[in-house]
């Protein structure tokens, strides 16, 4: 196939008017004009690649058979997102085993849209004063034993687990995290500056989505926050602009530069419901005004997917081609895939969104198949 007359976000970020061929699901830049694709107005950007979701349109991942994460995915791939983590939340030992064999199931099977990169545990090590919407009899201290087993059943493919490194006996754990190939990172904790810069010292190298569930900036302690902002590590935010106001977003960008400004969408099964309320996870959840709640008003993660919180951060301020990066590239980089996927260069999959000029998407292309479009 060849995509033509269109702009394309190019390998470096930069806005280029160059056709795309698609060679046995790879992109290519040069080849036979047969089977053309007029995308005049259009733009084209990598798949976006969200580290975090939880789930969609009713399917929680972790919960889900490999039947019905194969049809979260196909419905996920119309918003654009071509590659995710199966995320969990902090469940029993039972519930991680049967998220991880089934998540493994589907990277061996494959799916029909969007694919599965890999597994985000959000916990159970946490704090439980910080849980959020984490159901708290469930956040426990770090077991070694625990962990191990789960990567294990896994397949070897839990990317990133989050931790908060204050709980006694959790600094320790996040040293057998580093070395067994998993990403530590900071997320739903209480940790004074001084406790999460031990913790970046073991081995953290990432933030679960930054300033929600935990300790705040502040001038005289700096917090989990300042902690992160003050280190060299990477740094997930929720851009939807109620999870964190967009001067601190923008401030956020200013100081973390794109390289290590993770968008992510933390999407929960409430995506694309309409409003009302509705039972997840044994709680009762109100979806109103954007946002889904718990009773108590609690945010209980996010009903916007990568996409919307693309568009949003542009109309916040954040260049185009940085929001991009920051949904596309850094994703990929972070979990060890920007080999294959997270930009358009020669060889790399053909995981394409083409979009107008409001940023509406138009087609989503994944491996070279159409799988999306709106025309």
């Amino acid at each position: 196939m060849l995509l033509k007359n269109c702009k394309i976000l190019n390998e470096n970020f930069i806005l280029e008017d160059k056709d795309i061929y698609i060679k046995d699901g790879k992109i290519a830049f040069s080849g036979e004009d047969t089977d053309a694709l007029d995308l005049t107005g259009l733009t084209v950007i990598p798949g976006l690649i969200d580290i975090h979701a939880h789930g969609y349109n009713g399917k929680h991942t972790p919960e889900c058979t490999y039947e019905e994460l194969n049809v979260l995915c196909s419905e996920v791939i119309k918003q654009g997102i071509t590659g995710m983590l199966a995320t969990t939340s902090s469940m029993t030992k039972e519930q991680y085993k049967f998220a991880v064999t089934t998540a493994k199931e589907a990277m061996e099977k494959g799916t029909d849209g969007t694919e599965i990169l890999g597994i985000y545990l959000e916990g159970p090590y946490l704090n439980a004063e910080f849980k959020g919407g984490m159901i708290e009899k469930n956040i426990r201290k770090f077991d070694k034993d625990e962990f191990l087993e789960i990567v294990k059943l896994s397949g070897n493919n839990v990317k990133i687990i989050t931790i908060a490194p204050e709980i006694e006996g959790n600094l320790e754990g996040v040293k057998t995290i580093v070395e067994s190939g998993v990403i530590a990172s900071i997320g739903h904790t209480g940790a004074t500056a001084d406790e999460a810069a031990a913790g970046i010292e073991a081995g953290i190298s990432n933030a679960t989505h930054l300033f929600n569930a935990m300790t705040g900036l502040k001038h005289r302690e700096p917090g989990v926050v300042g902690a992160v902002l003050d280190s060299d590590i990477t740094a997930e935010l929720i851009c939807d602009g109620y999870h964190v106001n967009e001067k601190v977003i923008r401030t956020a960008y200013k100081v973390l530069g794109r390289d290590r400004l993770i968008l992510i969408s933390d999407m929960v099964p409430a995506a694309g419901l309409p409003e009302g309320r509705y039972e997840s996870e044994g709680r009762v959840i109100i979806i109103k005004d954007g946002t889904v709640r718990l009773e108590d008003g609690t945010i209980d993660g996010n009903i916007n997917c990568l996409s919307e919180c693309v568009r949003r951060v542009v109309k916040f301020g954040i260049p185009f081609e940085d929001a991009v990066y920051c949904a596309t590239y850094n994703p990929a980089k972070r979990i060890g895939v920007e080999d294959r996927k997270g930009s358009i260069a020669e060889g790399k999959d053909a995981d394409l969104v083409l979009l107008d000029d409001s940023l509406d998407i138009k087609y989503v292309i994944k491996n070279g198949e159409i799988k999306y479009k709106n025309i």
